[in-house]
């Protein structure tokens, strides 16, 4: 049976993105609110071009729904890395529910780093190719895992030194 080594839960936790999420949504939905309180209530034409009413309810509950959408994804997404005596699951719930397993004897070589997550993978989230795959979700360390077939996945972490004692650990068993 597998024992649990290493586990950790990441979320989005950076202010900028919570201030670009909440002020996109109020530039989303404030002029569709206006034009509908202007036009169904007061009974006046919303811009040069007016939609019918039944166009702007439709088009305003469509953006409403994209942008409460998109701030309840951020708000439950997250990241989980477990790792056991046997292999090390990756969880980016939603996306990633079930879990990317990876077995020890698939990897080649494993270790931590700090890296650049803008530089080298364009940022934070789900990044990189097929061969080149990075998990994250803030920060700018993590574990580097090398599979036998040399595509490299990296995993970051808020944990650094339980994170380079499991992979110490890890690396010894390999």
């Amino acid at each position: 049976m597998s024992k649990i080594i290493f586990k950790e839960k990441q979320k989005f936790k950076q202010p900028w993105l919570w201030i670009l999420l909440i002020g996109s949504t109020l530039i989303s939905v404030i002029p569709f609110t206006t034009g509908l309180y202007k036009q169904l209530y007061l009974n006046q034409s919303w811009g040069n071009n007016p939609m019918s009413d039944i166009g702007l309810i439709i088009t305003s509950i469509s953006v409403f729904a994209l942008m409460i959408g998109i701030n309840i994804l951020f708000c439950t997404m997250y990241l989980k890395t477990v790792i056991t005596n046997n292999d090390i699951t990756i969880i980016y719930f939603p996306i990633i529910r079930k879990g990317k397993v990876i077995k020890f004897s698939d990897i080649e070589d494993i270790y931590t780093r700090e890296y650049r997550p803008v530089s080298e993978y364009g940022g934070w989230g789900i990044k990189g190719s097929e061969e080149n795959r990075c998990y994250n979700t803030n920060g700018k360390f993590g574990i580097q895992i090398i599979l036998k077939n040399s595509n490299k996945i990296l995993i970051g972490s808020q944990k650094t030194e339980l994170a380079k004692s499991i992979v110490k650990q890890i690396k010894n068993n390999l």
